[in-house]
């Protein structure tokens, strides 16, 4: 199991960081290299809730909220990418206040490799710094959405 894990300290409060991440058809707002996400099936929150994201490249990905506490602001998504070499993916979001106007965004990605031997090598050499890069935009996108309140990125 290959792991990338960040954070990134935002100057909002804990609730308007977690508004973002809870409205799950809205990644497209703040996420630089998607387009659109839209919602599918017929649960549109919290545990259970489906989205298609489209990226400007043409590639897309399908994720699942498979944990869900609104209390704790915390999900976790599985995530379905044929376009990677990535298998078992998913991704954990926890939203944590450290004062009132200041809230830290902890995100870890977990996933298997595809292609045994060879996917282990590749992502350590070349897919997790690849997406630990992503990842580091998705923040600094939701940073940028949350200050102006426009999309960012791909979704304008």
């Amino acid at each position: 199991m290959q792991s990338i894990a960040i954070e990134k300290n935002l100057a909002y409060t804990a609730d308007s960081v977690w508004q973002k991440w809870d409205d799950v058809s809205g990644i497209y707002k703040f996420h630089p290299l998607i387009e659109r996400s839209p919602i599918i099936g017929d649960t549109t929150s919290g545990l259970g809730t489906q989205r298609v994201c489209y990226f400007n490249d043409g590639n897309e990905l399908t994720e699942q909220v498979i944990k869900y506490n609104a209390r704790n602001r915390s999900m976790s998504l599985s995530i379905d990418a044929d376009f990677m070499p990535i298998k078992n993916a998913t991704a954990d979001i926890l939203i944590t206040p450290i004062s009132e106007s200041l809230t830290k965004v902890d995100f870890q990605m977990n996933f298997d490799a595809k292609f045994g031997l060879l996917g282990v090598i590749l992502a350590k050499l070349v897919m997790k710094p690849k997406m630990k890069g992503m990842l580091n935009q998705l923040l600094d996108g939701l940073d940028s959405h949350l200050a102006s309140g426009e999309v960012v990125g791909a979704g304008q």
